[in-house]
């Protein structure tokens, strides 16, 4: 991944608070490399404790207002989004912003028309591979995340391993002699 002119990450609620929870200054550097990271304002507001407005500008996170047809069409019952879900779909989508989401029906939804997408632990993945962050440093974000999140286990930090070059080595189970 490369920083691009103009590109900008929308991220959900549930990534921030993994990284609000763990060291919100890696969105910050992210941002830095790669590109805007951006909240709604709904988003954050009704989602996400201990961050507000002025916590997000000093950690490099733009916040976006949305308008007031967007909010509306995020009200309006569709499918199995939430409305903060559906709203960071609206967002993402009229805006050519990439998506930072774990949630399959978002990511699905997203997929569908075209819109990018990215995992919440890409960003320490990006930082690790340009150097900006040491595999040890992301590994331990990542084990903190696990421990604070149920949604999130020990697979996907072998694969988090895997993806940022860490040689994972598997364990058999033994086989009981009877």
């Amino acid at each position: 991944m490369t920083k691009q002119d103009n590109r900008v990450f929308i991220i959900d609620a549930c990534v921030l608070i993994d990284y609000v929870n763990v060291d919100i200054s890696v969105l910050s550097r992210f941002a830095k490399k790669f590109g805007e990271v951006t909240v709604a304002l709904d988003t954050l507001v009704e989602e996400v404790e201990g961050l507000d407005v002025a916590s997000c500008y000093r950690a490099g996170i733009s916040v976006y207002e949305p308008n007031a047809d967007q909010l509306e069409a995020a009200g309006q019952p569709k499918g199995q989004l939430s409305f903060h879900d559906k709203l960071l779909f609206l967002l993402a989508r009229d805006n050519g912003w990439t998506a930072i989401t774990n949630d399959v029906g978002l990511t699905r939804a997203c997929r569908e028309v075209g819109i990018s997408v990215v995992r919440g632990l890409r960003p320490l993945i990006e930082l690790v591979k340009a150097g900006d962050l040491s595999r040890k440093e992301a590994e331990k974000s990542v084990k903190m995340m696990i421990s604070a999140n149920k949604y999130l286990d020990n697979w996907l930090f072998m694969e988090f391993r895997k993806k940022v070059g860490t040689r994972v080595t598997k364990t058999r189970k033994r086989r009981r002699v009877k």
